[in-house]
This record gives C-alpha cells, sequence and structure tokens, in this order.
C-alpha cells in the first residue's frame, strides 16, 4: 500500500535459485502510477524448470519504482502450456488500467534465457487498455534453436530492449 510520497524504496533480491515443479518464477506485480519511486533489483539470480513463467512483471508503472534484472539466468521455464497464463520465459502484462496507463520502467542488464520452445522469449501483453510498452530496457543473451523473437506489440515508447543470439 505504499504511495509515491511514502518515500523511496530499496529492495535487492541477490543471488537467489528459484526452482519449482509446480509453479512459477519471480513476479513484481501492482507498482502502481501513485506507487513509490526507488529501485526493486533482482541481482545474479536463476529461475529454471518451472511450470509456469520465469519471470512477470504485472501492472507496473513506468513512473513508479524502477525494476532491473541484473545478470540473471533463465532456464527451462514455462514447461507446461496449460499453465494459467503466458506460456513463455518473461511475460510483461498490464491487467488493469486502473493500476497504470503507462507500463514499464524495467531494465535487464546481462541476463540469458535458454529455452527450446518455438515462441517469443518476451512477450507484453494488455488485457485492458491499448497504451503500448514504455521505457524497458537492456539486453537479454537467448539460446534457443527455433529462434530468437520479442512480442513486444506495435506501440512502444522508450523501449530499447535487446534479444541477441547466444554463440555456440
Amino acid at each position: 500500500n505504499l504511495k509515491a510520497g511514502s518515500g523511496d524504496v530499496s529492495i535487492l533480491f541477490d543471488q537467489c535459485h528459484i526452482s519449482s515443479r509446480h509453479g512459477t518464477g519471480i513476479r513484481v506485480s501492482k507498482v502502481a502510477d501513485d506507487g513509490p519511486r526507488g529501485l526493486i533489483e533482482f541481482r545474479n539470480c536463476t529461475v529454471e524448470n518451472t511450470e509456469g513463467y520465469g519471470v512477470k512483471v504485472q501492472d507496473k508503472s513506468a513512473a513508479a519504482a524502477r525494476v532491473r534484472f541484473v545478470n540473471c539466468s533463465i532456464r527451462n521455464v514455462a514447461r507446461n502450456r496449460a499453465y494459467q497464463g503466458a506460456w513463455v520465459p518473461v511475460w510483461l502484462h498490464l491487467s488493469r488500467k486502473s493500476v497504470t496507463t503507462r507500463f514499464g520502467g524495467i531494465d535487464f542488464a546481462d541476463c540469458t534465457v535458454e529455452d527450446t520452445r518455438d515462441r517469443p522469449v518476451v512477450f507484453f501483453e494488455q488485457t485492458e487498455g491499448d497504451f503500448g510498452l514504455f521505457d524497458v530496457t537492456g539486453t537479454i543473451t537467448v539460446w534457443n534453436p527455433a529462434g530468437v523473437r520479442a512480442a513486444l506489440g506495435e506501440k512502444q515508447h522508450g523501449v530499447t530492449l535487446t534479444l541477441k543470439a547466444m554463440e555456440p
């Protein structure tokens, strides 16, 4: 229930390992337009062997606390296509326009995704509204024999996220 006037947040998750035979990986949700400023950072974290998504950022305002993933690895995630939600390693989801109309404020610094399925590595979905994606930056190196692609939608504002194929 923090608001912009609550003061800046500073949250660091360092060297975390997430693995689940029945669940998902990392989820950051409901950082609203009027939410706190500051930084939520995941550094040197590994997400692997999950049934659902590896990373999900949902209803995150580009104006509120920045979310940063630094040197994180995502491997063999979203293994079950029938699992609830998007069937992708990284899912960016604007589900409620009452929380934000400017989804974004996310960095991926030197992250890797290892995936064998023919699908986007990063997928942006808007359940409500058609506002687009704002201020998503960084580089994700991808190993996928089916190819390297993202589905970020037509409306992008300050989006400089780069996907590059991992050298064999």
